[in-house]
């Protein structure tokens, strides 16, 4: 009897270390190792570039678009544009983007539980402390974050990059400072 529950326990170890950094032939990187070092690059690659992310409701409807550019001429350098409102507003944290908001959250001592596969991070977390738990995935590809989906509600892709359109939601928002 004894037996049978090392080999179980040794079983659902091993499934849970394949499950977190996935079967392959090379040397695989510890999940968390690999999450933070994710965000690291992305945080840099969006400080650099700059970053747009274009999301949408589960059915896959526009609903927002956050963008970011460092180079920006002026004090204000993201904004986000509504586009069921048709609204646009100013951002002042930068925690509204994904590589930030995931780094704030292990830098102050968010409380989520981590998995991992190949290719994408889950956390899962109790955002407002209140209980209410939600379940968050990104994707990585070549070592960045390039999408998200948030509570099973909205989907992110994330580009690094800033084009003069995308720039144009940042001249708008800041222009509804003088209205």
């Amino acid at each position: 009897m004894r037996s049978k529950i090392v080999t179980a326990a040794t079983f659902c170890a091993s499934l849970l270390t394949l499950t977190l950094v996935g079967c392959s032939s090379t040397k695989p990187i510890a999940p968390m190792t690999a999450y933070k070092k994710a965000i690291k690059t992305s945080v840099a690659l969006m400080a650099k570039n700059g970053m747009v992310e274009n999301c949408t409701d589960m059915t896959d409807s526009p609903t927002y678009k956050l963008v970011d550019d460092p180079h920006f001429a002026g004090d204000y350098t993201a904004a986000v544009y509504d586009i069921k409102s048709d609204a646009y507003q100013l951002i002042y944290e930068s925690d509204a983007f994904t590589p930030y908001a995931l780094q704030s959250g292990l830098t102050y001592g968010d409380k989520a539980i981590y998995g991992a596969t190949n290719d994408e991070f889950i956390v899962t977390s109790d955002p407002m402390g209140d209980g209410k738990t939600t379940k968050s995935t990104y994707k990585i590809k070549d070592g960045i974050f390039v999408s998200g989906t948030w509570a099973s509600t909205t989907k992110c892709q994330l580009t690094y990059k800033v084009t003069s359109a995308d720039d144009e939601i940042i001249a708008k928002a800041k222009a509804t400072l003088n209205n």
